[in-house]
């Protein structure tokens, strides 16, 4: 299973339902891709989301707590994203996407347009 964004948020401030974090603890290889620590810190930098922990210490604290394997965003993702159908325009997300495509996992989101191109969506 690959973490999504929020579901990586909803995780670091406590949120993440009981059902999600079973799925999550259960499951034998975690994945997280490297761009949501991005996302997370740009939207702290420009003042759209407050975190409990400094932004540059969010990776280590999180591969340390949980034990994710983190999955490189290469030219294989990046242009895949690039070449999936406009169901989704965040940018952020389509590299999730095309990271569950290739990696054939499901993503623990609450954004249910990651449907629309084939994943498997766990709710957060």
């Amino acid at each position: 299973m690959l973490i999504d964004t929020c579901g990586l948020l909803r995780l670091v401030f406590g949120t993440l339902s009981d059902e999600a974090k079973a799925l999550l603890d259960s499951d034998p290889d975690p994945l997280i891709c490297p761009v949501s620590y991005y996302e997370i810190g740009f939207k702290n930098a420009i003042g759209k989301l407050e975190l409990p922990i400094a932004a540059e210490d969010l990776r280590g604290r999180v591969l340390e707590s949980y034990f994710f394997r983190e999955v490189a965003v290469d030219g294989e993702i990046t242009s895949k994203a690039a070449t999936l159908p406009i169901h989704h325009r965040d940018p952020f997300d389509r590299i999730l996407i095309a990271t569950a495509l290739r990696e054939n996992v499901a993503v623990l989101t609450d954004d249910r347009r990651f449907a629309d191109y084939g994943v498997n969506v766990v709710p957060c």
